[in-house]
């Protein structure tokens, strides 16, 4: 497997993780899941560092990246935190996997 897909795996989780801890945060008033978003986004820029150190098409991976976080926290907002599931939503998120496919397929 390729190291550039690693830091995007790792790009992806850590921008994720934030979202999510802060989440928390609302719910349980826990100052260490604030710490613990700092410490995301730290792996997250060390993340973004190692990609875009690299020759990389940043047209390509910062999208995905993005792209990416967004599915996650949707899908993590609505299966943990029953969040609710509009038509907007499910257009949005159809939209989003195509992009990422057309993007894919671009390389």
């Amino acid at each position: 497997m390729n190291i550039l897909y690693l830091y995007t795996l790792l790009a992806v989780i850590a921008s994720t993780l934030p979202v999510i801890f802060m989440k928390m945060y609302n719910i349980k008033k826990n100052n260490y899941l604030i710490i613990y978003s700092i410490i995301s986004f730290i792996i997250c820029i060390f993340a973004y560092y190692k990609i875009f150190v690299k020759e990389t098409d940043m047209s390509k991976i910062e999208p995905i990246i993005k792209i990416t976080t967004l599915l996650l926290v949707s899908f993590i907002g609505i299966f943990l935190y029953d969040e609710k599931i509009t038509y907007h939503k499910i257009i949005g998120l159809t939209l989003a996997i195509a992009s990422i496919y057309f993007l894919i397929l671009s390389e």
